[in-house]
């Protein structure tokens, strides 16, 4: 009964191991033409204080809904961001956002 099982779960294996390893492979897939290159930019920007920190008042945060109830009004706001693209020394593209 043992061997019987085993032989059995190699019949099951062996196929999908060769499935497998074939579509690794293959097809053979390129993204994009070999003349052309994908260049992607992700990032995450935080914000910059504006001014320091103010302690509200106990009248202040009685005046705000339950969910606001800073006790420090801490304001920022973005600062400007400059994204360059160089290849081999010559600038492609600038951008100031």
């Amino acid at each position: 009964m043992h061997a019987l099982r085993v032989v059995a779960q190699l019949l099951l294996y062996v196929p999908l191991m060769v499935i497998i390893g074939y579509f690794s492979t293959a097809p053979k897939f390129t993204h994009l033409p070999d003349d052309r290159a994908l260049l992607r930019l992700s990032f995450s920007h935080a914000g910059e204080r504006v001014r320091e920190c103010v302690k509200r008042s106990p009248e202040e945060l009685a005046k705000l809904p339950p969910n606001m109830r800073a006790q420090f009004d801490c304001p920022r706001e973005r600062t400007p961001l400059t994204i360059e693209a160089e290849l081999d020394g010559t600038l492609l593209f600038r951008v100031q956002a």
